[in-house]
């Protein structure tokens, strides 16, 4: 699986844990003994389990249509694992064989259907998204030795390995919780000014070219920065043969791509933000996330991906070295 494919399957689980959640276990890359072989286990995207019943959820985010070989092969997996149902969803859509041939065997067909700002409108409810990220500027880290070991540094080397620190996040981490107690976000955005930090602490077996680093001060500037995402597209979760597009449930994609919300019309909403499609400017490190409806909507589950989004972009930033001394 594709880090593309699998963002759309988690998509889909957390859609089916919206409609099917309250009384049955839904599980996103399922693995499930083969009956007539147990020892070997079988791999499906979805499945969902109300008792004794398994229906299995087979997903294909392909550019083209899909066509009967895939429903066929679907009517067979069904019979060999002993499944009650199949739901095929594509991301691409059907092709009339497919659905000709999907409706005279019981396999379901969902697909990804765009609205109308027409059916936007008459549907009343749209989400926004918007992300919230710390910009800094005038960073300065301070490094401190004890006083035998300057002599021993090599700039060059000290540089590459601290461009290649793992710890480096840490010192982010740090003035991303001293900002915090200034409660950034309560204030009115045009209001928000540049705020100077500083903060100093030891990191766990921290060596550069082979020397203990003592201590570390990083200090410098930050503004907290909001980005409304761009929602190009509203589409309904449906079935291609039905005429009128069912609108109980609809996924709001953003400008990130195969991230989205996914809403369903009882009054839930399901959330999944891709932190890896986010591109952020230099020496930027991502700190909040809000959504915002224009009716009531429990938040039914949260889900991140792309964790390595949470982490400071690179970019300039002025290092000094100093002897440290026992204060």
């Amino acid at each position: 699986m594709t880090t593309t494919s699998d963002t759309f399957e988690r998509k889909i689980h957390r859609l089916h844990e919206l409609v099917d959640g309250t009384d049955a276990e839904v599980i996103w890359n399922d693995r499930i003994p083969d009956p007539d072989n147990p020892k070997q286990s079988r791999q499906i995207d979805i499945s969902i389990k109300r008792g004794d019943a398994l229906t299995l959820v087979e997903c294909r985010i392909h550019s083209d249509r899909q066509d009967v070989k895939w429903i066929e092969e679907l009517i067979g997996r069904r019979t060999s694992l002993q499944a009650a149902a199949v739901i095929a969803v594509s991301a691409s859509g059907f092709t009339e064989g497919a659905i000709l041939k999907a409706k005279a065997h019981g396999i379901f067909l969902r697909d990804l259907e765009q609205l109308t700002s027409g059916e936007i409108e008459r549907w009343g409810c749209t989400i926004s998204m918007t992300i919230y990220y710390y910009q800094y500027s005038d960073l300065e880290l301070a490094l401190f030795f004890r006083p035998e070991s300057i002599s021993n540094l090599d700039m060059a080397v000290l540089a590459q390995e601290l461009k290649t620190y793992p710890g480096r996040q840490s010192l982010f981490n740090a003035a991303g919780d001293e900002l915090g107690k200034l409660k950034l976000l309560t204030i009115e955005p045009s209001q928000r000014q540049k705020v100077s930090f500083r903060i100093r602490l030891q990191l766990e077996d921290f060596h550069l070219c082979r020397e203990p680093v003592l201590e570390v001060e990083l200090s410098g500037a930050a503004k907290l920065i909001e980005q409304l995402l761009d929602v190009p597209a509203v589409v309904a979760y449906r079935n291609p043969a039905d005429e009128l597009v069912d609108h109980s449930i609809i996924m709001q994609r953003t400008s990130l791509g195969e991230t989205g919300v996914m809403v369903h019309n009882a009054y839930r909403m399901a959330t999944v933000l891709d932190l890896s499609a986010i591109s952020l400017p230099p020496n930027c490190q991502f700190c909040y996330l809000q959504t915002a409806a224009n009716k009531d909507l429990d938040m039914d589950s949260f889900e991140i991906l792309g964790s390595d989004g949470l982490y400071a972009s690179g970019g300039p930033m002025t290092v000094t070295i100093h002897s440290w001394t026992n204060r």
